[in-house]
């Protein structure tokens, strides 16, 4: 099948199934491999339906670079020993794990240790999937390790590969030098590329180059570090991460709402794609591994072009691993969540109405200075100045300056935004608050000002 039908028929399949777990109230995952299954059945999608290099390069960098700009810097520093720990010492004894297993069913030490390599990382999708209603910081822990431990296993699987494949010596001196390679090299392209966008960023004044510009990064992210042999996942990862932390003071309000919502739209989609085209691929898989042993099962497609003995093997285990997890995991942890009585952190909600106070107590010591400057009348600026204090007391919702009835209020109550946006900024520069309190304010404040924009414009005359 052409690649544009199965773009349409699985994207048609993530609605349909969506709709129907949410009605039915199922796991979504789950209801959507189960459509992919049903569509992998059609004489047409028995092949591989996308190529597997275009599949990781259209849906791995943005939902890598999505889930590392939402995710909490200041629970990944806290708990950086733990996060590296699990990515790379719990991925390599996984790994080991997996391998003695696979060896002691049968299958060469080499082809062992491909299969561990192959289903020891846990998958930032799947996490993010099954991790709903944790604590932040359990949650942080588990995202963070999951998007870095790529380069452990992709690393692993460079060498273990190579013994399989090529009959290749291994030794540790160069097993370790892969591993430096993979981590610094990525983590050194992820620098560089963030440090281009923040200045490319300070620079831009046109909304939809600045929304094209935040489309493009986490693909021209990627594809330098995977021509040059390190880790794009690392690199895509590292580059959110420092925007993250630069995004609130580069990027206009309007721009971050669109751009935003671009990225909660696409990569929900990609995502669900992601469930579905497993989904495809299960029969076609399971066909295969049925029609001969599972010790003699033999596909080609490695780079050298030489045979793979197992892989059809490995194919379907991890296959079936990805379902266990998802159906198990998936159907299972909300009621594991609920016994185990672990709920969201209650310092969350108490670092956001700090933040709140803080910010409006900034708003209200520079409404003076901010009143002079742009001449607002008095009885205006005193409208809004007892609108600040009730909404400080969270008795009122932010100051309703088109209430003021004139141009000043709006522009005055503007200048106040970007005071309350620097204070917020600020204490999260401390750490007094966390990322997710951040956003979840700058959302409202980004909102505020794109309202009293809309209205400014409305006595300019100027279309919106």
């Amino acid at each position: 099948m052409r690649g544009l039908e199965v773009v349409v028929v699985v994207l048609a399949a993530v609605l349909t199934m969506t709709w129907l777990a949410r009605r039915l109230r199922w796991n979504e995952p789950v209801m959507l491999v189960a459509g992919g299954c049903l569509i992998g059945l059609i004489p047409d999608f028995r092949g591989p339906a996308l190529r597997p290099e275009v599949v990781l390069l259209l849906f791995l960098p943005p939902l890598l670079y999505w889930e590392s700009l939402t995710t909490s810097l200041r629970e990944i520093r806290t708990n950086v020993r733990g996060i590296v720990l699990l990515a790379t010492g719990l991925v390599l004894a996984t790994a080991a794990a997996v391998a003695s297993v696979g060896h002691a069913l049968g299958l060469s030490w080499p082809l062992a240790f491909v299969l561990g390599a192959v289903v020891a990382p846990t998958d930032a999708i799947a996490v993010a999937a099954v991790a709903r209603g944790l604590p932040r910081r359990i949650r942080t822990i588990l995202r963070a390790e999951s998007l870095i431990n790529d380069g452990t296993a992709l690393t692993l699987y460079a060498v273990v590969i190579g013994v399989a494949v090529e009959g290749l010596a291994v030794t540790w001196t160069d097993t370790a030098v892969r591993f430096l390679l993979a981590y610094a090299g990525g983590a050194a392209i992820g620098c560089g590329c963030a440090a281009v966008v923040v200045a490319l960023r300070r620079r831009l004044r046109d909304r939809g180059v600045e929304n094209a510009l935040g489309v493009l990064t986490p693909f021209a992210t990627y594809l330098p570090a995977q021509v040059l042999g390190v880790s794009g996942v690392l690199a895509v990862v590292t580059c959110g991460l420092i925007l993250s932390q630069a995004h609130p003071k580069v990027i206009s309000a309007g721009s971050r709402v669109q751009i935003s919502s671009f990225w909660e739209v696409s990569t929900s989609l990609l995502n669900s794609a992601l469930f579905v085209l497993v989904g495809v691929q299960t029969p076609a898989i399971v066909s295969g591994i049925g029609s001969v042993s599972p010790g003699h099962a033999v596909i080609t497609a490695t780079a050298s072009g030489r045979p793979l003995a197992g892989h059809g093997l490995l194919v379907f285990t991890a296959v079936t691993v990805i379902l266990v997890t998802l159906v198990l995991q998936g159907t299972t942890m909300p009621a594991v969540i609920r016994w185990s009585g672990l709920h969201g952190d209650p310092d969350e909600t108490a670092e956001e109405r700090r933040a709140h106070r803080q910010i409006i107590a900034a708003a209200l010591e520079a409404l003076p200075d901010h009143a002079r400057r742009l001449n607002t009348p008095p009885d205006t600026a005193d409208a809004i100045l007892s609108e600040l204090r009730q909404y400080a007391a969270e008795k009122a919702g932010p100051p309703d300056t088109e209430d003021t009835g004139v141009r000043a209020g709006l522009e005055l109550r503007r200048a106040l935004i970007g005071v309350e946006r620097g204070a917020l900024i600020r204490l999260r520069d401390r750490r007094s608050i966390d990322d997710i309190v951040l956003r979840r304010l700058q959302s409202l404040l980004d909102t505020e000002e794109i309202r009293i924009e809309l209205a400014l414009r409305a006595f300019t005359g100027r279309p919106p």
